[in-house]
């Protein structure tokens, strides 16, 4: 079986990561981002480990959506 982990990072948290790596504040305030993030991954006991780290990111306004799929 094969699944995929699809994450949606909320723009907040996206601006605050450009920001550590030294982007130019004005630039990163300017900016409207929707960012997707996709995982494949053939091993269930992967998803069971990585949901609780997902639901703390989402606690955290860190991720505004996950979308689970078994292929």
């Amino acid at each position: 079986m094969m699944y995929r982990i699809d994450t949606e990072i909320s723009e907040a948290h996206f601006k605050e990561l450009c920001l550590g790596t030294g982007a130019d504040l004005e630039e990163v305030e300017e900016t409207d981002v929707s960012v997707s993030i996709s995982l494949g991954c053939k091993d269930p006991e992967v998803v069971q480990k990585v949901i609780p780290h997902l639901l703390d990111m989402i606690s955290e306004g860190k991720v505004t959506s996950i979308k689970i799929t078994e292929l």
